[in-house]
C-alpha cells in the first residue's frame, strides 16, 4: 500500500486528500469506495490512475476517462450538449453504436483530454 510504503500515517494522508481519517480507513480496508470527486486526488497523490487500461471501444473509454476526471455523467452530458440518457446508454453499450454526432462530440472531448493532458 503506497501509505505504507511512504510511512505516512494515516490521517496525514487524509487531509491531503481532503477526507477524514474515517473515510480513509474504510477506503483502505475496502468496505467503503472513492466517490467520483475524489478520484482525481487519490490518482494525483499516488502519482498514476490504478484503473483498467485504457479500453477501445466508446463507452468505456468515456467512463474511464469521465472518473479520471471525476464527473459526474450529468456535467459530461452538459458539457458535449447531450441528454444525460443518451450519455449513459452510451456508456453502458445499450446504444449501439451511437450516432455520429454523439460519436465526434465524445471523441473530441477525448482528443481534447489527451491533447491537454488530462487522460
Amino acid at each position: 500500500m503506497a501509505r505504507f510504503d511512504r510511512g505516512l500515517r494515516q490521517e496525514d494522508v487524509a487531509r491531503e486528500l481532503g477526507v477524514d481519517q474515517f473515510t480513509l480507513g474504510n477506503w483502505e480496508k475496502g468496505k467503503t469506495s472513492p466517490v467520483i470527486r475524489h478520484r482525481p486526488s487519490i490518482y494525483e497523490w499516488l502519482g498514476f490512475c490504478p484503473v483498467e487500461p485504457t479500453p477501445t471501444s466508446i463507452g468505456p473509454r468515456l467512463v474511464a476517462w469521465r472518473k479520471a476526471q471525476g464527473l459526474s455523467q450529468h456535467e459530461v452530458a452538459e458539457q458535449l450538449g447531450l441528454d444525460p440518457g443518451t450519455l449513459s446508454r452510451t456508456e453502458q453499450g445499450k446504444l449501439g453504436s451511437p450516432n455520429r454526432r454523439v460519436r465526434r462530440a465524445i471523441e473530441a472531448l477525448l482528443r481534447m483530454s489527451a491533447v491537454n493532458g488530462r487522460t
